[in-house]
């Protein structure tokens, strides 16, 4: 990562610790690293998720006209396609 860190505290369940320390060293890592990229998919799939259902909202509006359902579908498609498929 290029961007700009910060320290920061975080308090975790001991055993979540330990397994955190237990993937850092399989990975040859740093515990920091193993943390940013778990909170970076997290953050990812989380907004993947707001998108969807923002999506889903518009689409069950019965009053859309078919034109602008068929837009949606396509919308639809493409993420599950391009973004869901990801996870």
């Amino acid at each position: 990562m290029n961007s700009p860190t910060a320290k920061t505290a975080v308090s975790l369940p001991q055993e979540l610790l330990e397994k955190t320390n237990k993937i850092a060293r399989e990975m040859r890592t740093s515990r920091s690293a193993v943390v940013t990229e778990a909170l970076t998919e997290y953050v990812r799939r989380r907004e993947n998720e707001q998108i969807l259902a923002q999506i889903n909202e518009v689409y069950d509006d019965e009053t859309l006209t078919l034109e602008e359902s068929n837009l949606i579908q396509a919308g639809m498609t493409y993420v599950a396609e391009n973004v869901i498929e990801q996870w």
